[in-house]
């Protein structure tokens, strides 16, 4: 059995599981995207190929069914931001007209207040001189029937 110092010698690195599942997952994502763009750096290394696939092998009438689809996907997210935009304005637009609403109501409300108030205290100060009035009246003829017997 070897002894700890030969186990972690640096002539024989040992790999971790982790990192060979991470190399895997590269490979396998390499094989799944060749057509993907080059990696920062990748410019001039390899001969030509991008994670192993050489470039030159790729097809070009797939690369411009590609580039045709990314242009269709492209014009439609473009439509797509023009009508949000539409939307959008069409949405301040109405959120204006309700607050101009809602001033025009709330100045509306103040006003009837306002008036209510009036009233009220009309009401009440006419009756009050309508309770005077009768106790006046209720006086006069009190006097009335006092001075005559």
């Amino acid at each position: 059995m070897p002894d700890a110092a030969s186990r972690n010698t640096p002539e024989e690195p040992r790999r971790s599981s982790i990192d060979l599942s991470l190399e895997l997952e590269h490979q396998l994502e390499s094989e799944s995207l060749p057509n993907s763009p080059l990696p920062a750096g990748a410019h001039g290394k390899n001969n030509g190929s991008i994670d192993g696939v050489n470039v030159a092998a790729l097809d070009p009438n797939v690369l411009a069914h590609i580039v045709a689809q990314l242009r269709d996907s492209l014009t439609n997210m473009t439509n797509e931001r023009d009508d949000l935009i539409t939307t959008l304005s069409e949405s301040h637009s109405r959120i204006a007209e309700f607050k101009d609403a809602i001033a025009l109501l709330t100045d509306r409300i103040v006003r009837l207040e306002s008036d209510l108030e009036y009233a009220r205290k009309k009401h009440q100060d006419d009756e009050e001189a309508i309770s005077m009035l009768r106790s006046k009246g209720v006086l006069f003829v009190y006097l009335a029937v006092s001075t005559s017997l």
